[in-house]
């Protein structure tokens, strides 16, 4: 079996792990109501937004770095340096896109076998999964592209990881301190689904324009960054 392989069937075998220890005591009664919300909320067990910011982060950032990053100076030989800038950004949001997969597949999987199939229909639970997998797939997608910056900036992948980390666990402490209005906050699905105004699509729709506008800044400036940046005296 390839390490590649390997490395998914772990982060698939934690998630599920995760997902049980903190939520066993919510389904020990079953699934309804009054605890889907408890399954899912950002400001508890499986999906809070701390883990995000530190646990899962941390986790996404090893799998970028054990899947993806090259020698510069060997690819700068074959590629272009705006190739090079994309080929990167494109691996960084595709094992983004992978990764918060696994972790709502893990999520939706599980109350689907615990829960009334009506139930979760009725409530909308379901959309409520693919739009959190969306907003969280973009917070994961801006991580990556943080890292890549930081990257190209020291071309240390210990650096990058170090400064991505901190940078994402002060924005999720900002967050559920502070209070402000971060990208954690963007991905607060489940609360507002179960709650008396319910989700708002536009809102959602709204953030992932401004997702995708941030994304694009972040590669224009990448690709300014590595076309002035002195490779041989790294």
């Amino acid at each position: 079996m390839s390490y590649n392989y390997l490395k998914f069937i772990f982060i698939i075998s934690f998630f599920a792990f995760l997902w049980l220890s903190l939520n066993w005591n919510n389904i020990d009664a079953g699934i309804n109501h009054f605890n889907l919300l408890d399954l899912s909320t950002s400001y508890a067990g499986y999906n809070f937004l701390m883990l995000h910011g530190t646990i899962y982060a941390l986790l996404y950032l090893l799998l970028l770095i054990s899947n993806y990053f090259y020698t510069i100076e060997n690819l700068i030989i074959r590629m272009r340096r705006k190739d090079i800038i994309r080929k990167m950004c494109l691996k960084a949001i595709y094992l983004s896109i992978l990764f918060v997969g696994i972790f709502t597949m893990i999520n939706v999987l599980m109350i689907s076998l615990l829960a009334d199939i009506s139930l979760l229909i009725q409530t909308g639970f379901y959309l409520g999964a693919l739009v959190s997998f969306l907003s969280t797939a973009f917070l994961y997608s801006m991580l990556g592209l943080f890292f890549l910056t930081y990257y190209i900036l020291t071309f240390s992948e210990i650096k990058s990881l170090i400064l991505t980390f901190i940078s994402s666990t002060l924005l999720v402490c900002c967050d559920l301190i502070l209070g402000w209005d971060t990208h954690f906050s963007d991905i607060v699905v489940y609360d507002h689904l179960f709650s008396s105004s319910g989700l708002n699509l536009l809102k959602y729709l709204l953030i992932y324009l401004k997702d995708l506008i941030i994304l694009a800044c972040l590669y224009i400036g990448l690709v300014i960054i590595f076309k002035e940046k002195d490779i041989i005296h790294v």
